[in-house]
């Protein structure tokens, strides 16, 4: 093994653990804050996903295709149709997967907190719409049927922090918030 790979071995894992530790640190965000931070908030679905390598060889990005069910904030409807470019993805077989950053299965219905920026594509011409996700994998919760009930999920840490009846709940991996409790909490705090 050449010296050069030793050393980029030994960097990408300083990186790796790095990043985790402050992935790790990082304060929950609360369901308020992600959501006065986000432009569209929805329930959707992704229908189509397609991971390719960048120009330069170096990195993998995935075109993920999300039909909207329902929104909750913003102006997309459900014959929206959006999409989201992701870092990571699987091409031949050999997955790249980014640390705090939020995984996606085709069908796994799922709240998406977003924010919406105009950008020009190289490929297109003009401004096109871009989304991103508010608080990176925070802006991601799965909803998931457990003993014949959806019920939220997350997945990824940090999880969002809820607040009910001046107490607060932490999100985590499984919790007994159904998705029209969660859209409940949504609305009460965008008309307050």
């Amino acid at each position: 093994m050449s010296l050069k790979n030793v050393f980029l071995i030994l960097i990408s894992f300083i990186l790796f653990f790095t990043f985790s530790f402050l992935i790790a640190q990082d304060k929950p965000l609360t369901l308020k804050e992600i959501c006065n931070e986000s432009n569209n908030i929805i329930i959707g679905t992704p229908v189509s996903m397609n991971s390719y390598k960048s120009n330069d060889g170096r990195h993998v990005y995935t075109d993920i295709d999300i039909a909207v069910e329902k929104s909750m904030k913003g102006n997309l409807t459900n014959q929206d149709v959006i999409k989201l470019t992701m870092y990571g993805g699987t091409i031949d077989g050999n997955t790249t997967y980014v640390v705090g950053f939020p995984r996606f299965f085709l069908k796994m219905r799922s709240f998406f907190f977003l924010k919406e920026k105009t950008a020009s594509i190289e490929k297109l011409k003009g401004p096109q719409r871009v989304f991103v996700i508010s608080g990176i994998a925070q802006g991601k919760i799965d909803i998931i049927e457990k003993d014949g009930k959806s019920i939220l999920s997350c997945p990824n840490f940090p999880s969002i922090q809820l607040k009910e009846n001046g107490e607060s709940i932490l999100l985590s991996k499984e919790s007994s918030v159904t998705p029209d409790k969660m859209i409940s909490y949504i609305k009460d705090l965008l008309n307050n």
